[in-house]
């Protein structure tokens, strides 16, 4: 057991788009050992204990790389072997050399442990128990990962070189010194804050019975216990921390219970309704009943604020996890009306979506990682829809009669349609990754993961120029070519092969030569380029590219995606006076962009395919193009992920949806022309039509936003189809011409004090309100 005079210290880092917070929790759990039972502040947690002997009893220097001289190495990247070595007391030490990376699902270090330099290590879920210690000289990533740490001394080390990142994930502490960094190590990670252990039984601490005991020690402004059952009367606020003892239940009726940067740990059952902001933490061990009612949400949470679930979540009615929250999901989540706002989710538990209609959905700026050993089921009549991007590692399983509705993407893991379910109703998505899917009851195009490691690829090749890439593309023998240098291609290039071009290395395509891709990957590792006025992929192709590659389609070029795809991270792209063209359920999508410039060049998407930008792009340019969402072929869609601006753009959406949601979208000297079939759809955001930008609707137009977002309109708007205006904060240089069906909502997720003004909207046509 912990002892009571230990500190604990939960830390959650920053994530793959964006700066997460930091959280403090009470314990952290895994999944198989839920059921064992040790006391913390009084409760049970269902967290194994740690042995009393800490690593402070032990006269080691872990800092000293010495202590590896008699070191077992381990090269597989199995997780059972590497657990085996953990067990095995006659191994002292083991060295971690895999040569590249390897991912494990749960790991637990009794002994030291060092990573080497060409290693990256991504465990799901990592415990650093007694006499445990990691020297990390290659990379530890757990990012959107579990890491819990013991002892009050060092317990992972970066040496020179070595680099930890911490972000996005979940880390448990019991001391600050568990971490150190050399002068040349690295560890990535923002934040911190400690809760004592015993910050429930100090002489300061109030223990509440009654509705007028809470309001008291509210005021005292002291750590609050609630230990005997409690109806609300009133709305009340916490400041400091609060624990819902066990066995006790607190009922919030039509009351608001809220967190204001304050750490609640409920080990007993709150029923009602929840507010956290401001950094507030939720950790719950045993069961939280979420339903509002009369207008009070459910579940708010929002201002880098998270939710930490161990036990049983039942949600039933509006749930909003809004920008830079947390929700972690180790226990069980049934819900419906839930939305990722902004928010980020990582289910390693189970989670069913049930209810009527919409359940659980994924808005642009969210992410939700599902996974090993995550499972989500959609049940019938219940909907899923993403709208963003679904790391899935687990399991999906949509039952008969229930629905999914993917707009952006999903890396598959395992994914099930049963007979009777409805997927992709609406629209284009893209599937992509690899794992086990079932999809014969499915309408829906899945891409396979393409091989980026050289592992499982057959006879290979390696070329430095022209000639020997011609010959190794015409060897039926070779299955995989590697570009290891700089080479500029004069002749017309068939890939029906895996191409990679290596780090720092380039494929350019000169005089006009054209590169066709038929059914393969091109593999862009890290600083690697390719350049070329006539790049085409076709028959589920793929160019896969990593951090720091360039894509560059020269001046009256072309780029061609006919069912075939762009995915990867930390990209550069160019197109300058080029053609984009995206056909038959082709998509270009990405884990985040460093710089996206597209200059005098038109895009076009025809027959459900998909153009989302990311959360995170650095540097954004779309200057004299056009963007053409077309008829031909049915609905495609494209995606604001990030702050976008256009200038001296036409927006033409002939069927499909233009969305953008949680970020900022300015146009200026534009031109947005939404047919009868097409959609332009922007909440959440700040939406700004400068410079004489004209918006000409035939189609769907809605503009929707809390109080603090603003229309802003320095032009002209003509409303021939349907038009909803959900905002509050409008600013108009001239009156919206109405010919058909406008409606003003108002505020549309909360009321508003601004008055409406009919003198915003002319025409022939009736406001409805």
């Amino acid at each position: 057991m912990i002892g009571p005079d230990k500190k604990m210290k939960f830390i959650f880092g920053a994530g793959i788009a964006v700066v997460f917070l930091v959280v403090i929790t009470a314990i952290w759990i895994n999944r198989s050992a839920r059921e064992d039972a040790v006391m913390v502040d009084g409760q049970n947690t269902g967290v194994d204990a740690p042995s009393e002997n800490h690593v402070s009893d032990v006269p080691v220097d872990y800092s000293d790389p010495h202590i590896f001289d008699n070191a077992v190495r381990f090269t597989s990247g199995n997780e059972e072997e590497f657990q085996s070595l953990m067990e095995d007391d006659s191994v002292e030490s083991v060295i971690m050399d895999c040569n590249n990376s390897f991912v494990n699902r749960e790991a637990v270090i009794t002994k030291p442990v060092l990573l080497s330099a060409d290693t990256i290590w991504y465990p799901d879920s990592l415990t650093i128990a007694e006499n445990g210690h990691l020297r990390v000289e290659g990379t530890l990533d757990m990012e959107s990962r579990y890491l819990r740490v013991f002892g009050d001394v060092m317990r992972i080390y970066a040496a020179d070189g070595g680099r930890v990142w911490l972000g996005g994930g979940f880390v448990w502490m019991e001391d600050e010194n568990c971490l150190v960094s050399a002068p040349n190590g690295e560890i990535s990670m923002k934040h911190g804050l400690t809760l004592p252990e015993t910050v429930f039984e100090g002489n300061d601490v109030c223990s509440v019975t009654d509705h007028a005991s809470l309001q008291s020690a509210i005021e005292a402004g002291g750590p609050v216990s609630i230990d005997a059952d409690l109806t609300l009367e009133e709305n009340v606020i916490f400041f400091a921390p609060v624990r819902i003892s066990e066995g006790v239940t607190v009922k919030t009726m039509q009351k608001e219970f809220t967190l204001e940067g304050a750490v609640l740990i409920n080990n007993g059952t709150l029923e009602g309704n929840l507010g956290v902001r401001n950094g507030g933490t939720v950790i719950n061990n045993h069961v939280l009943k979420m339903a509002g009612g009369d207008g009070i949400s459910a579940l708010w949470v929002q201002d880098e604020s998270a939710v930490i679930n161990f036990g049983t979540m039942d949600v039933d009615d509006i749930s909003r996890f809004w920008q830079n929250s947390l929700f972690m999901n180790m226990g069980d989540l049934n819900c419906c009306d839930f939305y990722l706002i902004g928010g980020h989710m990582i289910n390693m538990g189970n989670v069913v979506v049930k209810g009527q209609e919409l359940g659980f959905e994924i808005q642009n700026d969210s992410r939700f990682w599902n996974k090993t050993g995550g499972v989500v089921t959609v049940k019938e009549s219940a909907n899923m829809r993403n709208n963003s991007w679904i790391n899935n590692a687990g399991e999906i399983v949509i039952e008969r009669g229930g629905c999914f509705n993917n707009k952006v993407l999903i890396n598959y893991g395992t994914f099930q349609v049963q007979s009777g379910a409805n997927v992709d109703p609406e629209g284009a998505g893209i599937y992509y990754g690899s794992g086990q899917y079932d999809i014969s009851e499915a309408d829906i195009k899945v891409y396979h993961e393409s091989l980026y490691e050289p592992e499982g690829v057959g006879e290979t090749a390696e070329v430095t120029n022209e000639e020997e890439l011609l010959a190794a593309l015409e060897d039926s023998k070779i299955t995989a070519v590697y570009v290891r240098g700089n080479i500029s291609a004069h002749t017309d290039l068939t890939i029906r092969k895996q191409l990679f071009i290596d780090n720092g290395c380039s494929l350019t395509m000169a005089d006009d030569a054209a590169i066709i891709d038929y059914g393969n990957a091109i593999m862009l590792e890290e600083y690697a380029s390719l350049q070329g006025n006539n790049i085409t992929l076709r028959e589920d192709a793929q160019i896969y590219m990593k951090g720091n590659s360039n894509l560059i389609v020269d001046e009256n070029g072309s780029l061609t995606l006919d069912s075939s795809i762009i995915y990867g991270w930390g990209v550069n792209i160019k197109l300058n006076g080029a053609v984009f063209l995206l056909e038959n359920e082709a998509g270009l999508t990405f884990d985040d962009i460093d710089s996206l410039e597209v200059f005098g060049s038109e895009i076009i998407l025809q027959n459900k395919s998909v153009f989302a930008m990311p959360p995170s792009c650095n540097t954004m340019s779309i200057r004299g193009s056009s963007i053409t969402l077309s008829e031909e072929g049915g609905q495609s869609y494209f995606y604001t992920g990030s702050d976008m601006k256009l200038t001296d753009c036409s927006l033409c959406i002939d069927t499909g949806v233009f969305r953008n949601a949680d970020r900022n979208l300015d146009l200026s000297n534009c031109t947005i022309n939404v047919a009868p079939d097409g959609g332009f759809i922007s909440e959440l955001s700040n939406l700004s039509l400068l410079n004489e930008t004209s918006l000409h609707n035939e189609g769907y137009v809605s503009i929707s936003g809390w109080d603090e977002f603003k229309f802003t309109v320095h032009g002209e708007i003509e409303n021939y189809g349907t038009m909803e205006l959900g905002m509050s904060d409008i600013e108009l240089s001239e009156p919206i011409n109405n010919q058909n069906n406008f409606y003003y909502l108002g505020g549309y997720y909360r009321n508003s004090d601004r008055e409406w003004d009919d003198a915003y909207v002319i025409g022939n046509a009736p406001i409805e309100r």
